[in-house]
C-alpha cells in the first residue's frame, strides 16, 4: 500500500494558489486537502497550477466540504451542506473530506447530510468521507457507531484528536468501540490532540512523546486494516493561532504551524514508509 502525504491549506489563506503550490511541492508533500476559497481568480490559478503538477507526478487534490457556524435551523444548514457539496464536486478533487450534520440535531437530522452526501456521491461518481470532528454528527466516537450501523458504506477520515478532547482523556476504554471505527477510516489527519484540546503545543516536546506514540499506534493500527486499498492518505493538519496555542497579553504563538506540519510529514513517512 502507498502511504501518501498531503498537506492544509488551513493557516495559508492569505497565499495565492500558486505560491501555496509551489511551497507544498517544494517540500515533497504527495497532494493537498483544501477548503477551496470562494473566489474565482483562485480557483482558476489552483485547477491551472494543479494540471502543470499532474504532468510531472502522481499529485491528490482532496477537497474539502467546511461551513461556517451560522445561527440557522436543520433545514438552511442541510441547504448549504448539498450547495457546497454540489460546488466541491464540480472542482473535481480525488475524493471530498466532509464536516457533516451537528452535535445538536436529531438523529435522524444528521442521517439527512448522510443520504444528501451518499445520493451525490453515487450520482457523480465521487468518494465522500466524513470527518470525527466536535460539533458535527460523529462529535462522539459511540454515538458514531450508530451511523456507521446504518450506512455500512460510510467512510470516514479519521481526526481522533477530536472525540480525545471530548472525552476528556486519550480514549481510555474505548479500544472495542475503535475496533469497529478503524476499518471504516479511509483517511486520517494527523494532528496530535489532548484530553484539554484538540492541538498539542509541540508534539515534538518530550513531554508530549507518550501522547504523540498513542495517535501514531492508532494510526498504524488503521493502516494495519486497510488490506484492499491500494493507497492511503494521511493529512499533516496542525492549524494556525487560535488552535496553535500562544502567549497571554503578546499572543505569541508557541509554535510554527509549518514547522510542526512539516516534521510530521517527515515522521509519517519515516514511521510508515
Amino acid at each position: 500500500m502507498k502511504i501518501k502525504v498531503l498537506a492544509t491549506q488551513w493557516g495559508s489563506e492569505s497565499w495565492s494558489a500558486k505560491t501555496f503550490l509551489d511551497f507544498v511541492t517544494s517540500n515533497e508533500y504527495d497532494g493537498v486537502e483544501i477548503n477551496m476559497p470562494q473566489d474565482a481568480q483562485y480557483i482558476s490559478e489552483f485547477l491551472n497550477e494543479l494540471e502543470h503538477i499532474r504532468k510531472e507526478r502522481s499529485f491528490t487534490f482532496a477537497g474539502q466540504v467546511v461551513l461556517d457556524y451560522r445561527d440557522e435551523g436543520f433545514e438552511q444548514h442541510l441547504k448549504r451542506y448539498r450547495e457546497r457539496l454540489q460546488q466541491v464536486i464540480s472542482l473535481k478533487p480525488d475524493f471530498i473530506n466532509a464536516q457533516s450534520g451537528a452535535d445538536f440535531f436529531s438523529f435522524d437530522e444528521n442521517c439527512a447530510f448522510i443520504d444528501c452526501s451518499q445520493n451525490l456521491a453515487n450520482r457523480h461518481g465521487i468518494r465522500i468521507l466524513h470527518e470525527t470532528h466536535r460539533g458535527k454528527f460523529s462529535f462522539h466516537s459511540l454515538g458514531t457507531l450508530d451511523y456507521l450501523k446504518k450506512y455500512p458504506e460510510m467512510e470516514l477520515t479519521a481526526d481522533l484528536s477530536h472525540w480525545c478532547n471530548v472525552s476528556e482523556s486519550l480514549l481510555t476504554g474505548q479500544d472495542f468501540i475503535l475496533d469497529k471505527v478503524f476499518p471504516r477510516v479511509r483517511h486520517i489527519h494527523a494532528r496530535i490532540g489532548f484530553a484539554q484540546a484538540p492541538q498539542v503545543n509541540h508534539f515534538m516536546a518530550p513531554e508530549w512523546e507518550a501522547t504523540s506514540q498513542k495517535f501514531l499506534n492508532w494510526w498504524k493500527q488503521i493502516l494495519n486494516v486497510q488490506e484492499n486499498q491500494t493507497e492511503f492518505t494521511l493529512l499533516t493538519e496542525f492549524g494556525p493561532q487560535p488552535y496553535l496555542p500562544s502567549l497571554p497579553f503578546s499572543n505569541v504563538p508557541l509554535a510554527n504551524q509549518w514547522e510542526l506540519n512539516l516534521a510530521m510529514k517527515d515522521l509519517i513517512k519515516t514511521t510508515f514508509n
